[in-house]
């Protein structure tokens, strides 16, 4: 009985973590201390819940979730940033930006492996494409 709870703990943790985060969100918004709309706190529960991921894969060395996980959180990242006025709209257009996310994500996918170096051909082609596309 003690092993099927400690199995579940840090689900329970992400969940739990993830509430208390969606709460003080709601709190500060009620609060008028910050405006969120929906389409922000959608975002920030991405960033939350995809950190999470990564760092649970790279804990247990899982290489879906560092790989999903990181696409997850800089996906998010990204609209995180949009929705909060630090990045122009139109000054990082979404599929280069998409580009180089699986470019990152691929590279820490190669982190949490060393030895699969093979990993690093899609991790600079993908961060290669995308960044060229965005400073052209």
């Amino acid at each position: 009985m003690a092993q099927l709870v400690l199995k579940r703990e840090p689900r329970v943790l992400a969940a739990g973590s993830l509430l208390i985060i969606v709460g003080i969100a709601l709190l500060l918004h009620r609060l008028d201390i910050v405006s969120l709309r929906w389409d922000k706190l959608f975002w920030l529960v991405g960033v939350t819940g995809g950190g999470f991921l990564v760092a649970d894969g790279f804990t247990r060395r899982r290489r879906g979730r560092v790989f999903w996980g990181s696409v997850l959180f800089l996906g998010s990242l990204y609209f995180v940033l949009l929705r909060f006025g630090v990045l122009a709209r139109y000054d990082f257009p979404l599929v280069p930006m998409l580009f180089v996310v699986f470019g990152l994500s691929f590279f820490l996918l190669y982190l949490a492996d060393l030895r699969a170096t093979t990993l690093l051909i899609p991790a600079l082609l993908f961060t290669g494409a995308g960044g060229a596309a965005i400073l052209w």
